[in-house]
């Protein structure tokens, strides 16, 4: 989970619950857990006050009984699964891509409508191979970068915060890549960095 992500590079990632409910899923959801009886919980994310990342998940009702939304106020959900009901994450099928914040994303990530985001869209199973959670979360792009680390039999994508680049020795008037976008297309140019993680996966994956 991110929590535990930041956590393991020594940054304090806050939790704030929106809510933590009953709700009815949308037929893909219910299709993934076969069943309708599952929770939503929507929480937004924060490093030093800042909206990082907001988060749409589905649980199985059934799986979590008593379960309270402050039991995961800064808290990872994970840890909780695995602490009060004995669930850890196992199997699962990530997928990332780039959209444009909508008017209500916009306003919980504290950005002008429009701007690039990067969305991660997950399910996960149990260690039993029981259906344990289904996510979406929705990125600040211009805050985040996902290393990857590719070796023989293993791939991990590391999620960490942005840092400012250092100044190249290269020529002031070197060419900047984002430039090309000239800022009037944020989608594009957040496709353009997913499209740089897909061929640095890619390229990983050829050395192996």
């Amino acid at each position: 989970g991110l929590y535990e992500q930041f956590a393991q590079s020594g940054v304090a990632l806050q939790t704030r619950v929106l809510a933590f409910a009953r709700a009815e899923p949308p037929a893909e959801v219910a299709e993934f857990f076969g069943s309708t009886r599952l929770l939503m919980l929507e929480r937004l994310r924060h490093v030093a006050d800042a909206p990082l990342a907001y988060v749409r998940t589905w649980l199985p009702a059934d799986a979590v009984p008593g379960l309270r939304a402050e039991d995961l106020a800064d808290a990872s959900l994970h840890g909780v699964l695995t602490r009060r009901f004995g669930l850890r994450p196992g199997a699962g099928r990530n997928q990332i891509r780039a959209v444009a914040a909508d008017a209500a994303l916009a306003d919980l990530l504290d950005a002008p409508a429009g701007t690039p985001l990067l969305m991660l869209q997950g399910r996960g199973m149990d260690q039993h191979g029981r259906p344990l959670e289904w996510f979406t979360t929705w990125h600040r792009a211009e805050q985040l970068v996902f290393d990857v680390d590719v070796s023989v039999g293993h791939e991990s994508v590391q999620p960490r915060l942005q840092t400012p680049p250092a100044q190249p020795d290269a020529a002031p008037d070197a060419p900047d890549p984002a430039a090309a976008f000239d800022g009037h297309d944020p989608l594009a140019r957040a496709q353009a960095l997913v499209a740089e993680l897909s061929a640095e996966l890619a390229r990983l994956r050829g050395q192996r």
